[in-house]
């Protein structure tokens, strides 16, 4: 039997917040009499972007710092302690998060995804493939760009990444 986690595709545990006027996005509430809101995600690859999006928006790149505002919002009183430690000392990360290296991106991904799911279950690791994890950092990658240089430059950037900006 499949979790939240995995039917609204948010191993991340990226919580919902609303906002006046906003539609179409979906929440899923937490475990049993909680008022957590999570946000439902369509695809793997949305649910997992959506853990470097949530870290890419604090403006930060020490690791330490950014685990202590994702985690800040969690009232269930299990939020992991020294997250940003433990996941440099798990995953090898380096203390700055370099939002350009891949590799990099890609073990946050797997060690957000182990320390928010594993008090669940293993479980994750059967649903969570390489290729997921690929597709959620193209996906990132892609938003990223969108969002800097002229379009020449970003195209010229797409290229050089692999990506395709045509759909």
């Amino acid at each position: 039997m499949a979790t939240n986690i995995y039917e609204n595709n948010n191993p991340g545990n990226i919580t919902y917040w609303s906002k006046k006027g906003v539609v179409g996005v979906d929440y899923y509430l937490g475990k049993k009499g909680s008022e957590i809101k999570y946000k439902k995600f369509n695809t793997k690859a949305e649910g997992l972007s959506a853990i470097l999006d949530t870290m890419y928006k604090y403006a930060n790149t020490d690791i330490d710092k950014i685990m202590e505002s994702y985690a800040s919002t969690d009232k269930s009183g299990k939020v992991v302690k020294n997250y940003g430690e433990k996941l440099r000392n798990t995953y090898n990360i380096a203390k700055d998060v370099n939002y350009d290296d891949n590799e990099q991106l890609i073990e946050i991904m797997k060690g957000i995804t182990h320390w928010e799911n594993s008090t669940n279950s293993q479980d994750y690791k059967k649903h969570y493939l390489d290729k997921d994890y690929d597709d959620a950092l193209k996906m990132f990658q892609e938003k990223r760009l969108l969002d800097r240089g002229t379009v020449s430059e970003q195209i010229k950037d797409a290229e050089m990444q692999g990506l395709n900006l045509n759909g």
